[in-house]
């Protein structure tokens, strides 16, 4: 009886040991993404929260998980560049008075990343910005604004352009849609004019990622916009070649590792036709951010 009694003890005492480690690991996960200050996810043009599908797929949820304080800005999907970033200031003191804290990190996505340099340096919100993460922002322009725009000018079409797009606005429920004007915003020689009077401010840490897709990748739009702009300015991501996402200190292109490469949506998960891992592609970010204290 002894023995069986001892056994049990050993038994008890190993299962004891077991759950430790394992609630010790459980929680180490889920603090890996918490970072000083809450993380803002910033989306781009055409599109934004959750109205038909999100926006940032899984990625949202996946970071809470992890001990990310995630917040997602809800700004215009057709708005201009200043008249986002106004909505964007907006939301960014929401967030830190809901946070009690006096700064956040933002993580932007496409034209989201030109919203928040706006906002950052003409609004007087680099004291609330510890960091700026910029994805596939085209901030040396992007190749389709220019083309689009033009062929729409040249073949009169610019009116009904402009309100079927504000339609898609109003859809979306915009509230100070100019969707010609945001289109135009981007254009190459307008977005290096931006650049030369919105000048990043030294107390915001900035930094750039951006992706590739190639001639594998299985969606046949892409891989024809990839072509086109590949002929004119290298590689890409289907929408914004490498020299215009690179802005502050460039990390990586994504999408060398698989032999499709990642789209210009794919990357914030979107669209899911890869064997791209989206939700590890942004906790690494989040992880990064964490090591260097914001």
């Amino acid at each position: 009886m002894k023995t069986n009694k001892y056994k049990l003890y050993f038994v008890v005492f190993i299962l004891l040991v077991a759950s430790n480690i394992y609630a010790q690991k459980q929680s180490k996960q889920d603090t890996v993404c918490k970072t000083k200050y809450p993380i803002i996810l910033v989306h781009g043009l055409g599109y934004r929260k959750n109205i038909i599908k999100s926006y940032w797929g899984k990625i949202p949820a996946k970071l809470q998980k992890k001990g990310a304080n995630v917040f997602v800005a809800n700004i215009d999907a057709f708005g201009t560049i200043e008249s986002n970033a106004e909505q964007l200031q907006k939301f960014v003191v929401k967030i830190m008075k809901k946070t009690k804290l006096d700064k956040v990190n933002l993580i932007a996505h496409s034209k989201g990343g030109v919203d928040c340099r706006y906002m950052i340096s003409k609004l007087s919100m680099d004291k609330n910005v510890a960091s700026l993460t910029t994805v596939c922002t085209p901030h040396r322009g992007s190749f389709w604004a220019e083309v689009l725009i033009d062929w729409a000018e040249e073949k009169k079409i610019k009116k009904i352009s402009n309100f079927l797009s504000i339609i898609a606005a109003y859809l979306m429920l915009d509230k100070n849609p100019e969707p010609w004007l945001a289109y135009s915003q981007l254009k190459i020689k307008n977005m290096n004019e931006f650049n030369k009077y919105v000048l990043d401010k030294p107390l915001v840490y900035y930094q750039s990622y951006g992706c590739i897709a190639n001639s594998n990748y299985p969606n046949k739009s892409i891989k024809h916009n990839q072509q086109i702009i590949n002929d004119y300015y290298g590689i890409n991501d289907g929408f914004v070649h490498k020299s215009s996402y690179i802005w502050g200190d460039f990390k990586r292109v994504a999408g060398t590792e698989i032999d499709t490469g990642v789209s210009h949506f794919e990357i914030i998960g979107f669209t899911n036709l890869t064997k791209f891992n989206e939700v590890n592609f942004f906790a690494n970010i989040v992880i990064d951010l964490k090591k260097m204290n914001f």
